[in-house]
């Protein structure tokens, strides 16, 4: 009987080192699984900051051109100013003189009248 018993016990033992085995590799294949889960989880936030960046560059490379833009556009609209005054400018100078010249033309008229 006392025989039986022990190899009893043996056994008992046996299936419980077997039962936490068992217990330990299954917690180790979760943890496992979490790991992993977790990975991707990095992953995909560190791709997802990654295209965030991309956009912002995007973004700021885009501005700077909308602003390279504006001041070639401003500096066009300058030089347009500038070459309309210089041809009212001209204009005016061209008036003046045909004003001068019918004037002068008109004394010059006078005076022959008078002689």
């Amino acid at each position: 009987a006392h025989m039986a018993q022990l190899e009893n016990d043996k056994y008992l033992l046996a299936q419980r080192q077997l039962m936490e085995v068992k217990l330990a590799e299954e917690q180790r294949q979760q943890e496992e699984a979490l790991r992993k889960l977790r990975e991707e989880e990095l992953l995909k936030s560190k791709l997802f900051e990654e295209e965030a960046e991309k956009i912002r560059l995007e973004k700021e490379r885009l501005e700077q051109e909308r602003i390279r833009q504006a001041e070639k556009v401003r500096l066009e609209l300058e030089e347009a100013e500038k070459a309309r005054y210089a041809l009212e400018q001209e204009i005016k100078k061209e008036i003046d003189r045909a004003v001068k010249l019918e004037q002068q033309r008109k004394l010059d008229k006078q005076e022959e009248e008078k002689a």
